[in-house]
C-alpha cells in the first residue's frame, strides 16, 4: 500500500505487475511461496491508488493456456486494470529453462489472440513483439520501455532482464 500510496504521489508512473499464472506456476518461476496471492494484493494496492496499472505476462508452455485466454483478460477487466502486456519466455539467463520455450505454433497463437482482442476487449493490450502495421520490434531497441527489477535495478528490457544501475539508495540498502 505504501509504495503504490509513493507512486501515486508522484504522478507520473504507471506500474505494471508481473503474473506468471496458477498458484504454482507463480512459485515455480519466482522461486517463492505465496507469490500470486501476493502479486495480486500488490496490484489491487495499485488500482486502490487510482494508478494507470497493468499486468505483464511472461507466456511459456506452463501458463498459455492460463493467460491467453478470454476468462483472463475478463478478470483483469472486471479487477480495474487498464492494460496488459503479453511477453513471450526467452530462456536466456543464469537459471534457463528452455522447455519452457513456446513452439513457433503457439507463437502465433499468442500473436492472433493479441490482435483478435484488442478488437473486442475493453483494455488495452500491448504486445512486446510488433508495432502496430505487425512488424516485429525490440521494445528495448526502440526505447520505449524499461523495468524496475525486483532488487531495484533499471532495466532497458522487461523481457530479457539486466542492470547496471539501480532505483535504490545506500539508505535504503541499494548501492546508489
Amino acid at each position: 500500500e505504501k509504495a503504490a500510496t509513493n507512486l501515486r504521489k508522484l504522478g507520473n508512473s504507471t506500474p505494471l505487475v508481473s503474473v506468471e499464472g496458477t498458484t504454482t506456476v507463480s512459485n515455480e518461476r519466482r522461486g517463492g511461496k505465496d507469490v500470486l496471492n501476493r502479486t495480486l494484493r500488490g496490484l489491487q494496492n495499485c488500482l486502490d491508488a487510482k494508478l494507470l496499472t497493468g499486468v505483464a505476462t511472461s507466456l511459456c508452455k506452463t501458463n498459455i493456456d492460463d493467460l491467453l485466454s478470454t476468462s483472463w483478460l475478463n478478470k483483469l477487466i472486471d479487477m480495474g486494470v487498464h492494460y496488459t502486456w503479453y511477453h513471450t519466455y526467452r530462456p536466456v539467463g543464469p537459471k534457463i529453462s528452455p522447455e519452457l520455450a513456446l513452439t513457433p505454433e503457439q507463437i502465433s497463437q499468442v500473436r492472433r489472440f493479441v490482435v483478435e482482442q484488442r478488437a473486442r476487449s475493453p483494455i488495452a493490450i500491448v504486445d512486446a513483439y510488433y508495432d502496430h502495421n505487425g512488424k516485429a520490434l525490440c521494445p528495448m531497441a526502440t526505447g520505449i520501455s524499461h523495468h524496475i527489477g525486483p532488487t531495484g535495478g533499471i532495466e532497458p528490457c522487461p523481457i530479457i532482464q539486466f542492470a547496471t544501475d539501480t532505483v535504490r539508495t545506500d539508505r535504503d540498502g541499494g548501492v546508489g
